[in-house]
């Protein structure tokens, strides 16, 4: 059994209040830059890259595994793609019941590094994020392909 398949079993009961009413396999993760020393945190107004820390909130997201597609979680705010799914487009975090002013908030999971954003047509981008010269949010679609500044979105264990 591998770490994101333990961390599932684990983790399976206590996660799956993130989705009211849903039986889905969701997990606790954290998304960090290929050295894992840089993650995506929850701040004022959007998101920041930051060193990663395991026991920041903030640095926490929820997310289902099982690869149908759902939202990205953190409190009550859904991870969602702004407007088209070009690369570039900006990911913000939005009410999880709002459901106006964005394109999608549904994403899988793929590859075990990769967040595909479910209802893009070409199903070649990807969650990633842009560097810190970019204003918040932050968090972007990029082409699933490309050297992102964040490759890995792994569970936490």
């Amino acid at each position: 059994m591998n770490a994101i398949q333990r961390a599932v079993a684990m983790l399976f009961a206590a996660s799956t209040f993130a989705f009211a009413g849903s039986a889905e396999a969701a997990v606790m993760f954290h998304a960090y830059n290929s050295n894992g020393g840089t993650c995506a945190e929850r701040v004022s107004g959007g998101y920041a890259l930051k060193p990663c820390d395991k026991n920041v909130a903030a640095q926490r997201f929820t997310f289902d595994v099982n690869g149908m597609g759902g939202p990205i979680t953190q409190s009550t705010e859904c991870l969602v793609v702004i407007s088209g799914y070009t690369v570039g487009s900006a990911v913000a975090g939005r009410n999880c019941t709002d459901t106006k002013n964005f394109t999608s908030k549904k994403w899988r999971w793929t590859n075990g590094t990769q967040i595909i954003a479910t209802e893009s047509p070409s199903q070649g981008t990807c969650l990633s994020a842009a560097g810190p010269s970019i204003p918040p949010p932050r968090l972007v679609l990029q082409a699933c392909n490309a050297n992102a500044l964040l490759t890995r979105w792994d569970v936490l264990q």
